[in-house]
């Protein structure tokens, strides 16, 4: 034992305490910064710009839906085709 009682388990405990606490910090900060220019950023656009903003989105999401229903049908289409290969799937 060293004449200083110096304890290498408790220096690492304290060591990354102190880093998690820095660390938590840290992002609290950087996520407060986020959030406060995330509110901030709308206030540069007049109603009819956000109208417009919402409504491209709007669209974009209603092609993204259309966009999957097909995969999903192209999808239904080449298992059943798979399925009437492997003489599993009887004609109806």
């Amino acid at each position: 034992m060293s004449h200083t009682n110096f304890n290498p388990s408790t220096f690492t405990a304290g060591a990354v305490g102190g880093s998690l606490t820095l660390a938590g910090a840290f992002v609290g900060a950087v996520q407060s910064a986020a959030e406060r220019n995330t509110a901030n950023q709308w206030a540069r656009y007049n109603r009819d710009q956000v109208e417009k903003f919402l409504n491209v989105s709007e669209l974009l999401r209603e092609h993204a839906v259309r966009r999957a229903e097909r995969a999903e049908a192209e999808l239904d289409a080449l298992n059943r085709l798979a399925l009437k290969r492997a003489g599993v799937l009887v004609r109806r």
